[in-house]
């Protein structure tokens, strides 16, 4: 069994944290629409939840990659870890939320890209996402 489970991950334009700690989420999207290839888009958010199932785990290391429609990473500068101080376990399984803001990411082709997500150096889990022409 993981010790650590996704509960969601998904992209928007921008994402913080109130002072509870509750995430505020605005413009969640899938497609990002280019004329032509490479584009530049300037800042996206990567959001997301992340349960722990082991009492003893007290921190965690996330890390990123985003990937093209052909398996290459578009990453040109490593993004940094980010380094969790998890709650303190209370007989419930614990959770941690992500926000990562990623600028200048550059889109080389069309097709499905998705943003790899890491923890403690294990596969947890990806979000997809689209560019595509727009239509008109």
């Amino acid at each position: 069994m993981s010790k650590f489970d996704k509960n969601f991950f998904l992209l928007a334009d921008y994402a913080s944290t109130d002072r509870d700690g509750k995430l505020m989420i605005n413009g969640v999207f899938e497609t990002i629409y280019a004329q032509s290839v490479p584009a530049l888009h300037q800042t996206l958010y990567l959001v997301g939840s992340v349960m722990v199932d082991d009492k003893d785990i007290q921190s965690a290391n996330v890390d990123l990659d985003i990937l093209d429609s052909k398996g290459n990473s578009i990453v040109e500068n490593k993004i940094p870890t980010l380094k969790v101080s998890l709650p303190k376990y209370n007989d419930r399984k614990r959770n941690f939320n992500i926000i990562y803001q990623l600028n200048s990411v550059k889109l080389s082709n069309y097709g499905e890209h998705k943003i790899a997500v890491k923890v403690n150096g294990k596969d947890l889990a990806s979000a997809s996402f689209f560019v595509d022409k727009p239509s008109n």
